[in-house]
């Protein structure tokens, strides 16, 4: 890709939690993919593997920053009835050791996910009530491509209740 404008951090040390950074503009060579295979075992069960990698370098030599870490994963997907259904999913994303000049190394970790919601009609609008928990595991998370990844965790374990309405 010709011209890839990126942040580039100076690694300066400005006392405080803020980064400097310098937006360059550079030939990159950018490659990955996502995949995704689903099967539908019955009506009501179907699985899915997924997972993703890119890698981002400079032309001329070094790696780009805030390159996503690969992550691969399983998604199982259940209807109990014609109006509920559940979900589990468990992802992995790898460490992320490909650094660009003054980033710092991103573990990898585990996430689990699971979801019940449900699905009905209230005169002319359509309503779901779900109940969805991430982070299952508590896992200490960090998003390599954030540039506060260092000071901030992804969110732990939590719990999210809802309702949505459509009409």
């Amino acid at each position: 890709m010709d011209d890839f404008i990126y942040a580039a951090d100076l690694g300066l040390d400005t006392e405080s939690a803020f980064r400097v950074v310098e937006y360059r503009q550079a030939d990159a060579v950018l490659s990955g993919g996502e995949a995704e295979l689903r099967h539908q075992f019955s009506e009501r069960f179907a699985a899915t593997l997924f997972g993703d990698r890119v890698r981002g370098k400079l032309r001329h030599g070094g790696d780009l920053p805030r390159i996503p870490a690969d992550r691969l994963g399983v998604r199982l997907e259940q209807r109990f009835g014609g109006a509920l259904d559940g979900q589990l999913e468990f992802y992995r994303v790898q460490r992320q050791d490909q650094l660009a000049a003054f980033e710092t190394t991103t573990a990898g970790y585990n996430m689990l996910g699971a979801g019940l919601s449900y699905h009905g009609r209230l005169s002319q609008a359509d309503y779901q009530l779900y109940l969805k928990a991430d982070n299952l595991l508590d896992a200490e998370a960090r998003q390599h491509s954030s540039l506060i990844k260092d000071e901030v965790l992804l969110p732990g374990r939590n719990l999210t209740v809802g309702w949505r309405l459509t009409f």
